[in-house]
């Protein structure tokens, strides 16, 4: 069973470690596509915050969703709209 867990993490990390890069052309986004993504400079630019809360009917409590981290960060323009996504713990 160790024996087979280690195969599958080497081929995981091999396939992992691929120096290749992808690269996607303007021409090749549909019109309903957002793109392409670029990377800012000056990231963080956001944060986990301990104000956001929310009541929860099923416990009665007060949850603090943003209280510890804030994972997967993303925003994206279109239009002239900034769209943020993320996950918070």
């Amino acid at each position: 069973m160790k024996y087979t867990l280690f195969i599958i993490w080497l081929f995981f990390m091999a396939a992992c470690s691929s120096s290749s890069k992808i690269t996607v052309d303007r021409d090749e986004i549909p019109d309903w596509g957002l793109g392409p993504f670029v990377r800012d400079t000056l990231a963080p630019l956001l944060g986990s915050d301990t104000a956001s809360v929310f009541y929860c009917p099923v416990t009665g409590k007060v949850i603090p969703w943003e209280d510890k981290s804030l994972l997967c960060a993303s925003a994206a323009v279109k239009d002239g709209k900034v769209f943020i996504h993320y996950r918070c713990e």
